[in-house]
């Protein structure tokens, strides 16, 4: 799906009435919320249908973060945006491992023995939060970073699993 896309069927096919609410909540002309849903004019890629179109803000956030790695910025850090994001909307995302080797059953097995280590800073810092009975924000944050970790760390084990032809 092409960023346009991805605009027009957030705010529905053809609905103009919808697009034009969205734009007056946004504080931005109309026009403009129009073009976002349509395929730009100019394109790196030279099959990719032409139009009217203007860059809109998921272009915009895809460049910046493409720029963030090209610059070397860790790609946690990079796609930060995209976390705030997934994070703001209830989203969970898991980024899909570059590149998997072929892992025997012993090493297999070596992946999940990190993954249980993995749950247990889990375990380790809720237990540390609720010492006192409040959990502070600082101590939610450290909870949610070790859950996104895990459940990465659990992903990546299943990608694994698929990749080795293990069943």
């Amino acid at each position: 799906m092409n960023s346009h896309e991805a605009m027009k069927e957030s705010a529905g096919e053809q609905n103009t009435s919808i697009i034009a609410e969205i734009a007056h909540r946004v504080n931005i002309h109309s026009s403009t919320a129009y073009a976002w849903t349509r395929p730009r004019e100019s394109s790196e890629d030279p099959c990719a249908e032409k139009g009217s179109g203007k860059r809109n803000p998921v272009d915009v956030l895809t460049l910046w973060m493409e720029a963030c790695l090209i610059l070397g910025r860790p790609r946690s850090a990079a796609l930060a945006p995209l976390s705030h994001l997934n994070r703001h909307f209830g989203q969970i995302v898991f980024s899909v491992p570059s590149h998997v080797k072929s892992m025997s059953p012993d090493e297999l097995s070596a992946e999940l023995i990190r993954c249980m280590k993995e749950f247990g800073d889990v375990v380790k810092a809720y237990q540390e939060a609720i010492k006192n009975k409040r959990i502070s924000k600082q101590e939610l944050k450290s909870i949610e970073r070790e859950v996104y970790e895990t459940v990465t760390e659990l992903m990546t084990f299943l990608h694994c699993v698929k990749e080795a032809g293990v069943f």
